[in-house]
């Protein structure tokens, strides 16, 4: 009878530990099902941006000029194409082709005629891309890059040093020529100038021709 008694009380044991297991897991799962955060989507996708469409004016040397409608994105370069490209005749040096376009832009290809004359009547110094309005050759032209005008410390670069130059060079200075320019040379051969006054050490260089040129040369 002990024995039975014995056996009941273990059942009764056993019962009550898997009933306090169970309740512990079911707690322990509620809570982490209570805790577990909730994922809201709040986030807006961005609208597709709209594509706008504006005009530009093609001129020059292409082979259809006209008012071309292009997109945003488009550059110099889409719009040359949509003319349907550059002629023979054509020099886009001095264009800037990846400049993204605005609306109302002049675009002018220049001949290599225009490009040649404008060369010869400009000094170029160095290239930089401008904001509109510029001026490549004397022409409106939205999509040019032209000689910027030198700095102050930079035109001293653009003078004819009396010491170093060639006769072409000495021969570009006013009131100078060949033969002029020549007795400098063979001054400076004998006598390195030290200051610009110098030079009117030279036979037929006096105070009325260095006032010309004054401005013009460094040592």
């Amino acid at each position: 009878m002990k024995k039975y008694i014995y056996q009941y009380r273990l059942y009764i044991i056993g019962f009550l530990l898997i009933c306090l297991v169970g309740s512990f897991w079911f707690v322990k799962g509620k809570e982490s099902t209570e805790a577990a955060p909730v994922e809201l989507n709040l986030k807006e996708e961005p609208a597709p941006s709209e594509v706008q469409t504006f005009k530009v004016d093609v001129k020059g040397a292409v082979v259809n000029p006209g008012v071309y409608e292009v997109t945003s994105g488009d550059r110099v370069n889409d719009a040359i194409n949509y003319a349907g490209g550059i002629l023979e005749e054509s020099d886009i040096y001095y264009l800037n082709l990846s400049k993204r376009l605005e609306d109302q832009m002049t675009i002018y290809v220049y001949t290599k005629e225009e490009i040649a004359t404008y060369e010869k009547s400009k000094v170029v110094t160095e290239y930089v891309e401008v904001p509109i309005p510029c001026n490549c050759p004397d022409t409106i032209n939205d999509a040019c890059s032209y000689p910027a005008e030198p700095s102050e410390p930079d035109k001293k670069s653009t003078k004819i040093s009396i010491n170093k130059a060639s006769k072409e060079e000495l021969m570009t200075l006013s009131g100078i020529g060949e033969a002029k320019a020549k007795d400098i040379i063979s001054y400076r051969e004998s006598q390195p100038f030290e200051s610009i006054e110098d030079i009117m050490n030279v036979k037929g260089i006096g105070e009325s021709v260095f006032a010309k040129i004054k401005d013009q040369i460094i040592i």
